[in-house]
C-alpha cells in the first residue's frame, strides 16, 4: 500500500485530497506546514509527498531543499503543487512532478501515477 503525505496550508485542500487518496487505496498522511511535514516525515516513511509550494511557517522550497539535504530521504519522491508556477524558482530542489492548482481529480491521479509508475 502507497502511503503519501499531504502538506498544505488550506484545511480544505488537505481534507480533499486525503479523502481522494483514501478512496484510491492509499494510506494518507497530512501536515499545515513544512516544519509538521519534516515532522511527520521523521515518523513515518511515506512514498510521495504532496507539497505545497506557498505555506507560512516553512515554504513549500525551503521545506523541498531541506528533504533533498537529507540523506534518508534521497529517494523521496516530491510532487509540488502551485496556483503560481511561474514564481519556482530557477535553482530550486529537484521534484519529480508539478501540479498547478486548481487540479482536476484526474490530474492529481497522473502525477501520482507518474511518480510512482502504474502499480504502486
Amino acid at each position: 500500500m502507497t502511503t503519501i503525505l499531504v502538506v498544505d496550508d488550506e484545511r480544505t485542500i488537505v481534507e480533499t485530497i486525503v479523502e481522494l487518496l483514501t478512496w484510491d487505496g492509499h494510506t494518507a498522511l497530512s501536515a499545515e506546514n513544512g516544519a509538521r511535514a519534516l515532522d511527520v516525515l521523521g515518523q513515518s516513511r511515506p512514498d510521495v509527498v504532496l507539497l505545497d509550494f506557498m505555506m507560512p511557517v516553512k515554504d513549500g522550497i525551503q521545506t523541498l531543499r531541506e528533504i533533498r539535504e537529507r540523506p534518508e530521504y534521497a529517494g523521496l519522491r516530491v510532487i509540488l503543487m502551485t496556483a503560481a508556477p511561474m514564481s519556482i524558482p530557477a535553482n530550486a530542489p529537484r521534484y519529480d512532478a508539478l501540479l498547478v492548482k486548481p487540479f482536476t481529480v484526474d490530474r492529481l491521479r497522473l502525477a501520482i501515477e507518474k511518480v510512482l509508475g502504474p502499480d504502486p
